[in-house]
């Protein structure tokens, strides 16, 4: 009989980021979510405001509003923004810049979130964005966002070997914002890139505790996930049963989803261990259920998925953790998804 251990601490949650809709002006290679222009999903305006109502209430203190590109729904922005900062959450957006033609034009643009609370921006940039979006056009972002004030940062992708990689940072750092390297893995479109140039992890690192699960995603479609990509993008078939996806707009309101994945035995030790804490968890208990991977997993991701969106291994491990209450299915009042913007 397996034997029992105390209860993980309360699983906590800081942030929230809204997927505003999946539509992106760009079609990169290297997208975990497949945006691009043909891309449909949107939330409509009021469920996200309600989603920014329960954030507040709830205590959280951060919101990242995030696409798609955010920039192609600007209205609604503008409202999002406005909401969130009058509750004084630390307001975030998440754009590809190709909206700042110059510096003029840019400013233009920005001016309107700075007056409505906004203070720091995330772009996106690399040689996937630049087939798309020329790197001149995060410059002018850059350089606009320093006149009006804005904090900003600039999130960078690559595989092994990419030769642009470090022009692209200099020129960025000659703007003087932070610059993040994030590795690729084989999620969504990414999927077809050389996976002989991804970086890959040990168990060990794979395995750490990991940040993104203190900051919960509404997606297009009104589910609510753990973290972003690639929980957002799984199946349907998978989504209904993976702990993962907390619950769904269309059944229950934000703040309750969130106070019982907080309850949630296994979510808790996700939390607190990390995916490797649950995968050795696993493996005590059926070593079959989950084989040693001798090349290694595309960062803690990869991982995560091969223990929580599989039914068998989440059935084993309910076996010995209890799950959290299901509530009860009720029927939506308004859809929660619009058309395209």
């Amino acid at each position: 009989m397996p034997r029992r251990r105390p209860p993980s601490p309360p699983l906590a949650f800081h942030g929230l980021k809204v997927v505003c809709g999946w539509k992106c002006n760009a079609l990169c290679a290297h997208c975990g979510v497949s945006s691009g222009p043909q891309a449909t999903g949107r939330l409509t305006t009021e469920t996200v405001l309600a989603a920014i109502d329960d954030a507040a209430a709830l205590g959280l203190s951060t919101l990242e509003l995030t696409g798609g590109e955010s920039f192609l729904v600007y209205r609604d922005l503008l409202a999002y923004v406005e909401r969130a900062c009058r509750h004084g959450l630390d307001t975030s957006v998440d754009s590809n810049g190709f909206w700042a033609k110059s510096v003029a034009v840019a400013r233009r643009r920005l001016e309107p979130l700075r007056r409505r609370g906004l203070r720091r921006i995330v772009f996106s940039t690399d040689r996937y964005h630049q087939e798309h979006v020329p790197l001149s056009r995060v410059l002018c972002a850059l350089r606009a966002a320093r006149e009006l004030g804005l904090e900003t940062s600039v999130t960078v992708c690559a595989l092994a070997g990419d030769d642009e990689l470090l022009s692209t940072v200099a020129a960025l750092r000659r703007q003087g914002t932070a610059v993040h390297v994030q590795r690729i893995s084989p999620f969504g479109r990414a999927a077809s890139l050389p996976r002989a140039r991804m970086l890959r992890s040990t168990f060990e690192q794979a395995g750490a505790p990991c940040r993104a699960v203190h900051a919960p995603t509404v997606a297009p479609d009104g589910r609510v996930t753990l973290c972003c990509a690639p929980p957002t993008r799984l199946e349907p078939a998978v989504a209904r049963q993976s702990p993962l996806v907390l619950g769904w707009l269309d059944r229950e309101p934000l703040a309750a989803i969130l106070r019982r994945a907080r309850r949630d035995p296994l979510l808790r030790l996700l939390a607190a261990g990390g995916p490797g804490a649950l995968a050795n968890r696993l493996r005590e208990l059926d070593g079959a259920l989950l084989p040693p991977r001798e090349d290694g997993y595309f960062g803690s991701c990869d991982l995560c998925l091969e223990v929580l969106a599989s039914r068998p291994r989440v059935e084993r491990l309910r076996g010995v953790l209890p799950a959290p209450p299901v509530p009860p299915v009720r029927a939506a009042a308004a859809p929660l998804c619009g058309g395209a913007p």
